[in-house]
């Protein structure tokens, strides 16, 4: 699949990767380990949680197929 200009200069499925979202005490944003990308939602003091992408959320690239 060829990426579009947009998907190719995305500050959120890049690395370095972005935040999605901060405000205070949380935080949203994008990690890959191995050739998994997950939404990580951080929360100050409380602690995260993953899941995994299959899609960026804000430019519609298909993730981990060709990195």
């Amino acid at each position: 699949m060829t990426e579009t200009k947009e998907q190719q200069g995305c500050p959120y499925c890049h690395e370095p990767f972005k935040n999605l979202l901060v405000e205070p005490g949380i935080a949203e944003y994008i990690t890959l380990t191995g050739n998994i990308y997950s939404l990580t939602t951080e929360i100050a003091n409380f602690g995260f949680t993953n899941f995994p992408l299959s899609y960026c959320p804000c430019c519609g690239r298909k993730l981990g197929d060709h990195d």
